[in-house]
């Protein structure tokens, strides 16, 4: 840990777990994509901006660990990722979320703490297993109508957003929900 590579070409015989922690990592090979067999993918305290299209094809993950990078933009290829229970990706620069997450319906947590999010996509309110969404710090000024439709979901935070302004329906959802 706390290494200073820059660059990581990957040639592991079918691994589980790749864990790439505070490496200070700028890029991750589109080689990543041959690693099929992951279950976890550990990417946290790097520096990486974008992700490569063949994440997508990690179909297995079940864990997918982001945040403290300097992620602007998520790849449409991460609706593949089937799978995927939690997906942290605090502490990035991301300012919107693709549409194709709403294709993640076995997701339970996920957690966008302290990015520059100003809306979610309505698709979110495909999530129905979703049980855990952390919005805190955010930049949000609205949340889709379609957020009540996370019936499943016990732990919402929402907390920091100083321009949120939920609807009344919204209102009547997120207090039962408490």
């Amino acid at each position: 840990m706390n290494n200073k590579i820059v660059k990581i070409t990957l040639s592991l015989d079918r691994p589980t777990t790749l864990n790439l922690v505070d490496n200070k990592l700028i890029d991750i090979s589109q080689e990543i994509g041959t690693f099929t067999e992951l279950k976890e993918l550990h990417l946290q305290f790097n520096k990486l901006t974008t992700l490569p299209i063949e994440i997508g094809s990690l179909i297995n993950l079940r864990i997918l660990l982001l945040y403290k990078n300097k992620l602007n933009v998520l790849p449409k290829s991460i609706k593949n990722l089937q799978s995927l229970e939690l997906m942290v990706l605090s502490d990035n620069f991301l300012i919107e979320l693709p549409t194709e997450i709403g294709s993640l319906y076995g997701l339970k947590h996920l957690k966008l703490y302290n990015n520059r999010l100003v809306c979610l996509p309505i698709e979110i309110g495909n999530l129905v297993g979703l049980t855990e969404l952390n919005l805190t710090l955010n930049k949000l000024i609205k949340l889709p109508d379609e957020i009540v439709n996370l019936t499943n979901l016990t732990i919402l935070y929402l907390d920091k957003n100083i321009n949120l302004v939920l609807t009344d329906t919204q209102k009547i959802y997120l207090n039962f929900r408490t």
